[in-house]
């Protein structure tokens, strides 16, 4: 959707930034994360394998560039006008190493742009403290220190 919306001019909307609250990605690979909390509840393995099975159309595989966004089927964003990200990365989310994969391959690939990173201790994106959600109304110091207590 934001490589869309970046290749497309809206007339009375901009698109100004993402906020990425524990993205779901994933790929073929099994990441330490996926192998260290594969019992969680919710959002666990098992889960997720069944999830995309159920996305994707029959043939692909989880190297699908939707899922793998930077995976060895990726899309070039180079030239992409892709908005400021933050990204949100779930403690106990056994994605959590795709999701933290997904910021440094902005990071790697953007543009001059802003790309910030939060590692929060639970799972649910329910729970965020209101103060996390917007972010551009605190100073850097501020998010800091906040996200250092959470």
């Amino acid at each position: 959707m934001a490589i869309r919306e970046s290749e497309h001019k809206f007339r009375d909307l901009k698109v100004v930034g993402i906020l990425a609250i524990q993205p779901f990605f994933g790929g073929e690979e099994r990441t330490e994360s996926e192998t260290r909390l594969k019992s969680v509840p919710l959002v666990n393995v098992e889960r997720t394998d069944w999830m995309w099975k159920a996305f994707l159309q029959e043939g692909s595989d989880r190297d699908h560039p939707v899922v793998n966004v930077f995976g060895p089927n990726e899309v070039d964003i180079s030239g992409v006008d892709f908005p400021e990200t933050i990204v949100f990365v779930g403690g106990f989310d056994p994605l959590q190493d795709w999701q933290k994969r997904y910021y440094e391959g902005l990071k790697k690939r953007g543009t001059k742009r802003s790309w910030w990173c939060f590692q929060m201790p639970f799972i649910l994106s329910m729970l965020i403290p209101s103060w996390m959600t917007l972010p551009c109304l605190l100073t850097e110091s501020e998010i800091s220190y906040k996200t250092q207590l959470v």
